[in-house]
């Protein structure tokens, strides 16, 4: 768990077997993923939904949906598992992170984050 920036925790993922860092995000209840990671990944617009806008922090966003075959992080994996994606630098988004991970990813679990000694615990 990085904390050098006491409002993002960051947490290392991997889609499809690729290296990925991702915003734990517990305000956020869908997983979100940067379009150009998963264009990188050989993913096209024949992977994608049709757009539509969700409500963010910032404001209505356009998005779409997008079937990863998996999704690992914090020692769980989910497969064939929708995420949000939109194109970051676009939409003027610079980040070092490549997306969100929200609650969906964390369904059927425990999550314990404790912000003094530093760690995640996920319990299934």
């Amino acid at each position: 768990m990085d904390t050098e920036y006491a409002s993002v925790i960051t947490v290392e993922a991997l889609v499809e077997g690729h290296e990925i860092l991702l915003a734990l995000d517990t305000a956020a209840s869908q997983t979100v993923l940067d379009l150009n990671v998963l264009m990188i990944l050989g993913y096209s617009a024949s992977n994608l939904g049709k757009p539509f806008a969700i409500e963010t922090a910032n404001g209505m966003m356009p998005v779409q949906m997008a079937k990863v075959k998996s999704l690992s992080s914090l020692g769980i994996t989910r497969a064939e598992f929708d995420v949000l994606t939109y194109d970051f630098f676009e939409k003027g988004l610079v980040s070092d992170q490549d997306g969100l991970i929200g609650l969906d990813f964390f369904k059927n679990t425990i999550l314990t984050i404790d912000f003094q000694k530093q760690f995640i615990v996920v319990k299934q």
